[in-house]
């Protein structure tokens, strides 16, 4: 990565290319897109330096100059972001030009019709306030929203039916239950049969240390105290199984648009399940 240029690690794209070793299986790993996803990406530079970005059609080879909003300046560096939507099927690159001419390239990324993404969830994520070098407050009483797509999903093997009860057991032994909440605890996998890189993983772990953080519309939480558990597919070989406990925000009031059919979740459609 340039050094006179620093992408936040939310942003909706990545720019790393160092997730595999020499040594191991070379493989590809592209990002997949609907249409309709807004894709978004912030950064920021030192103050005297004039960024510019461009987005490469690697089908049609059609580049295109992607205009930046900048955030109100701080005193050594500016920030900066883009957002890139309604874009054609096909397969892209991003590039981020500094002054200096040194070139970031995000990875190739390819858009999609949202019935071929039957095994992604989207996921759609914020902050109550600015943190981890990323701007979330847009300073009128709103947030910044980035989305991220992924092949991933929920099993109906690893959902966990709970219940948090008061009881109470009269002289005569009879047992009363006074009130009861009950709540589901799901492990969100991430990944397919070729598995995802590790930068996936720290991303997912970023995105749920966060305040809001939402899986195909839906609110969920990390559950508490829990990591991002990492599954490797084979020895020497660069792909991952991702597994991370989570909650539904509040499972009752949402009980009714729960369909996890197949295995993607909130949608009465059946979906035929993936890793065949």
């Amino acid at each position: 990565m340039a050094y006179h240029l620093r992408i936040s690690l939310f942003s909706s794209l990545d720019f790393q290319s160092d997730w595999q070793h020499n040594f191991e299986k070379q493989e590809c790993f592209n990002q997949y897109f609907a249409s309709s996803d807004t894709i978004r990406v912030q950064f920021a530079a030192f103050k005297n330096d004039t960024p510019t970005v461009r987005l490469t059609g690697l089908d049609t080879e059609d580049v295109i100059s992607i205009p930046l909003t900048e955030f109100a300046p701080f005193d050594n560096y500016r920030s900066y972001y883009f957002e890139i939507t309604d874009l054609d099927t096909g397969t892209y690159k991003v590039d981020i030009i500094n002054t200096y001419q040194e070139v970031i390239s995000s990875s190739v990324f390819c858009v999609m019709e949202k019935e071929c993404l039957y095994d992604t969830i989207l996921l759609k994520y914020t902050n109550r306030e600015d943190k981890f070098d990323t701007q979330f407050l847009d300073g009128d009483g709103g947030n910044y929203f980035f989305e991220f797509r992924i092949r991933g999903g929920f099993l109906f093997k690893e959902m966990t039916f709970n219940v948090s009860n008061n009881t109470f057991r009269d002289q005569g032994y009879s047992l009363t239950q006074l009130d009861a909440y009950p709540y589901e605890s799901r492990i969100l996998t991430i990944g397919d049969n070729s598995g995802v890189p590790i930068w996936i993983a720290r991303k997912l772990n970023l995105m749920f240390s966060l305040s809001y953080i939402t899986i195909n519309g839906l609110e969920y939480v990390r559950a508490d105290g829990t990591e991002v558990e990492v599954n490797e597919l084979a020895g020497y070989y660069p792909g991952y199984i991702f597994k991370l406990e989570v909650e539904p925000k509040d499972f009752y009031s949402s009980y009714e648009d729960l369909y996890p059919n197949g295995y993607n979740i909130h949608t009465k459609e059946f979906i035929k399940p993936p890793f065949n």
